[in-house]
């Protein structure tokens, strides 16, 4: 992962209070509704940001 995708995650992270990459490296964004999107393989912020990028809306709860 190269400087320039780095930091452009530690930006989109500070945009999500309490986000945080976990040990599947899965960024998570909302972990109220489990919104999250994996970085496995991800090489560029073209890759991350382009038609690759794919957020996956799941919940923990269904009554939310």
């Amino acid at each position: 992962m190269n400087t320039e995708l780095m930091n452009e995650l530690k930006e989109l992270l500070s945009l999500f209070p309490r986000s945080f990459i976990n040990a599947k490296l899965e960024v998570i964004l909302i972990t109220r509704t489990n919104t999250y999107f994996s970085l496995d393989g991800v090489q560029s912020l073209r890759e991350l940001l382009g038609d690759g990028f794919t957020v996956s809306l799941g919940r923990k709860n269904p009554s939310l």
